[in-house]
């Protein structure tokens, strides 16, 4: 496959991860306003600014106190012990969204004294692995959710 067909789908792909971490976000606070009973102008207020770690904690915490959705609290630990954990989704998420593909990267040797730190090209099949990775754990909690009658739009 050529270059600009690569880098193509890289961007597209780069588009769809982001969306989809957006989407998880949003899918945790719903998990949230469900266990406050509030409504989701309400809820937006609440946890809003929250990063995704706190909205995860606050979500479990929240859960655990009320003794309810005992699966999706379950899912969620997964999910927490992933935004900390260097290989997972989170970080991967990270690697790809706010990193810069080699392909963009100035070379920094040439305009710092600075060394960088090893950059590595990812390949097409990394930013696929990690789309796919996180549409399963969307899809996962989705389907949790929509058991429990929480909205999920």
């Amino acid at each position: 496959m050529s270059d600009e067909y690569n880098i193509g789908k890289q961007i597209d792909l780069t588009g769809t991860i982001y969306a989809q971490y957006v989407y998880f976000d949003y899918l945790v606070s719903s998990v949230i306003w469900h266990l406050l009973k509030v409504n989701k102008d309400l809820g937006m207020m609440v946890t809003g600014n929250l990063d995704i770690q706190p909205k995860i904690d606050m979500a479990l915490d929240i859960a655990i106190y009320k003794k309810e959705l005992r699966e999706i609290q379950t899912k969620l630990t997964l999910f927490k012990h992933s935004t900390i954990d260097s290989e997972g989704i989170f970080s991967k998420r990270n690697q790809i969204v706010q990193g810069m593909p080699s392909f963009l990267a100035l070379d920094l040797e040439e305009v710092s004294d600075n060394v960088p730190a090893k950059r590595t090209e990812l390949s097409l099949e990394y930013y696929e692995k990690v789309h796919d990775e996180i549409c399963e754990i969307n899809h996962d909690i989705v389907m949790l959710m929509q058991d429990c009658n929480i909205s999920v739009h």
